[in-house]
């Protein structure tokens, strides 16, 4: 008997009964098995092409997302067929998978109040900054690591667009697909002492990046919408609440083989450089400047950046 899955991932159907369908996982470190109703199948079906370019479901992932010809940074509260629905802070916007690109949940949670205009950024320029955040936090690439937030993004972004520790995150858990609401801080925390391996780890990092120990009600803010050298504060928008996203399979027994992997092919990222006191993108990218470290995202009750 399979044990019921914590987060959504990919399998595919390896028969197909009168009772349902039986399902072999795919990407998983074990063979994972289950059978589902036919109903199912066709309600949480994907392409093909989604399962080739992503490591896991995009279903409850931090993404970046290229909308009216900005880039901006949010969670994926559900997925149908051709279309992603994601949340961002302005509200919720519903694309095409081929614009939503995974990232990590630290860099969208520290950059989700921005948007950035694509006429003037590009992909791999969005991607080196996440880069450099992550740099700064878990101390690779020649940095010290650090959980300060004003430390973390100077001269990525301008002071007053940096959030403040205490701001409230709305955020979908990719575990329970629950609505849940935490500091900014605790999810740097997180990432700093999980992640880049601090010691030792206050009891106030928890289990995950998205629910510390204690609950914080949500504080009460307002904001404006402005540009500013090329990237906008966005509006507080109406936010999409999807509440009990379920697992995406039943846990039942099943006996079939283990079906072949995929494996999506890394993305490289590109730097951009900083001119006169803005953050201006290069005439000339130069993407071997930088050595990528590997980060790992665990299945376990700690999510990994």
């Amino acid at each position: 008997m399979e044990q019921a899955i914590d987060e959504p991932m990919y399998a595919k159907v390896t028969r197909r009964m009168r009772s349902g369908v039986a399902l072999c996982g795919i990407g998983g470190e074990r063979e994972r098995k289950w059978k589902i109703t036919i109903e199912q199948a066709l309600a949480w079906a994907v392409s093909e092409e989604e399962v080739e370019t992503n490591l896991s479901p995009l279903i409850r992932a931090p993404v970046v997302i290229r909308c009216d010809d900005h880039f901006m940074h949010g969670k994926v509260a559900a997925c149908n067929g051709d279309e992603s629905t994601v949340n961002t802070v302005d509200g919720t916007h519903r694309v095409a998978p081929s614009n939503v690109i995974r990232t990590v949940p630290v860099t969208a949670i520290l950059l989700r109040n921005l948007s950035f205009a694509a006429a003037d950024w590009s992909l791999p320029e969005i991607s080196y900054l996440h880069q450099r955040i992550l740099d700064r936090i878990l101390g690779t690439n020649g940095n010290a690591g650090t959980n300060d937030i004003q430390q973390i993004l100077h001269d990525i972004v301008d002071d007053d667009m940096v959030p403040s520790a205490s701001e409230n995150v709305k955020w979908i858990n990719p575990l329970s697909g629950q609505e849940v609401v935490f500091p900014v801080q605790h999810a740097v925390d997180y990432a700093f002492y999980k992640d880049g391996g601090v010691e030792p780890t206050p009891n106030s990092v928890g289990s995950s990046f998205c629910t510390p120990p204690t609950t914080t009600l949500p504080r009460q803010s307002t904001s404006t919408t402005r540009t500013v050298r090329r990237i906008s504060i966005l509006t507080p928008g109406e936010s999409s609440t999807r509440n009990g996203i379920n697992a995406m399979f039943d846990a039942q027994e099943d006996d079939d083989g283990v079906l072949e992997e995929l494996s999506p092919s890394p993305r490289a990222l590109h730097p951009i450089t900083r001119c006169g006191g803005s953050i201006v993108p290069p005439s000339h990218l130069q993407p071997n400047e930088l050595e990528q470290p590997c980060l790992s995202h665990s299945s376990n009750t700690a999510e990994r950046f």
